[in-house]
């Protein structure tokens, strides 16, 4: 009897250890299938993620190609050719237009229509660009030794001028940095001159750019804008630069230009009537996730040719319309 109790015991003891055993294994399956189905969710996002980033890229792309497209075949229309203006097609603000699961919006701005912070000669020294630059500064209501300031931060030598500043100064700040001593390559390079009031900065960005070396130092008559045109012509009255700036301006020749304005005088050897630098802004979105691009071209003025510059996928992208469309899902 005793042992046919030892052989229960036993067994039950046995049949307890194989539950234990099997919920054991349970528990690990069950981690490990829930470890995986994480693992893979995770993937799956990461995969999905990537794949919208590619499809953004490709689309801000697309977008500057189109703007190329468009650019040449206004080079390409003879009736076009001597003259670049705000009335032409690439100018005009083009509502963002919709793609399955998104929309893409296409931004053009004229950089010969805006003052060229590298267009100063910087050694030597020209005293009356040096005097339209201060002027077109104060515009934005920046005082003007930001301008002695910007001149030595491009010019070639560690000669400081007066009211101008070298690597001396801005080594010993809290973040020391040298200066370049070559053409700036970004507008944003104004706020490493030292305490710049952000509203002014953001005035003076508007209407200011940079170009590369070699380009040509003329502005566009027919694209300026009012700060940089009051800052040529400071002697003319505001009310009639800004008749200027608010009139269809279509001229191809600098007669024809004084021929309706007279007083602007002087500084007409800076005017010019065709263009060959754009900023292209492009953004689009895609299953609820945006991406900008910013992209300097170049248009031969002879063959028409269009290269790119730079691209910068930092800048952020201004709309000119209130984006209300309505998204198609992508199948």
């Amino acid at each position: 009897m005793l042992r046919v109790k030892q052989r229960a015991a036993t067994h039950a003891q046995q049949r307890g250890v194989a539950i234990l055993s099997v919920l054991l294994i349970v528990a690990i399956a069950s981690a490990l299938t829930y470890s995986l189905a994480t693992q893979q969710s995770m993937v799956i996002a990461q995969s999905q993620q990537v794949l919208v980033g590619d499809q953004l890229r490709n689309l801000l792309l697309g977008g500057e190609v189109l703007a190329r497209q468009t650019l040449f075949q206004d080079w390409e229309d003879e009736q076009t050719r001597e003259s670049d203006t705000l009335l032409e097609a690439w100018a005009q603000a083009a509502p963002p237009f919709e793609i399955p699961g998104g929309f893409i919006e296409v931004n053009m701005r004229d950089l010969q229509g805006c003052f060229n912070l590298n267009a100063a000669p910087v050694v030597p020294r020209d005293p009356e660009r040096t005097t339209t630059m201060k002027a077109f500064f104060l515009t934005a209501g920046l005082e003007g030794v930001y301008v002695d300031r910007w001149l030595d931060w491009i010019d070639p030598d560690d000669q400081v001028a007066d009211g101008g500043a070298e690597d001396g100064e801005y080594l010993s700040n809290d973040r020391a940095y040298r200066t370049p001593n070559a053409r700036a390559a970004h507008v944003s390079e104004l706020l490493l001159l030292g305490e710049v009031d952000l509203e002014a900065y953001n005035a003076l960005r508007e209407a200011a750019c940079i170009l590369p070396e070699g380009a040509e130092d003329k502005i566009n008559i027919n694209t300026v804008n009012q700060a940089t045109l009051q800052a040529l012509f400071p002697t003319v009255a505001a009310t009639e630069v800004a008749s200027l700036i608010e009139s269809e301006r279509d001229y191809a020749s600098l007669g024809d230009f004084q021929s309706d304005y007279q007083g602007f005088t002087g500084a007409d050897v800076f005017l010019g009537f065709t263009s060959e630098f754009f900023e292209v802004s492009v953004r689009a979105e895609l299953a609820g996730t945006t991406a900008e691009m910013v992209s300097t071209l170049y248009r031969n003025a002879g063959t028409g040719e269009l290269s790119v510059l730079n691209r910068d996928f930092s800048r952020r992208f201004v709309s000119r319309f209130t984006v209300d469309v309505e998204i198609e899902e992508a199948n």
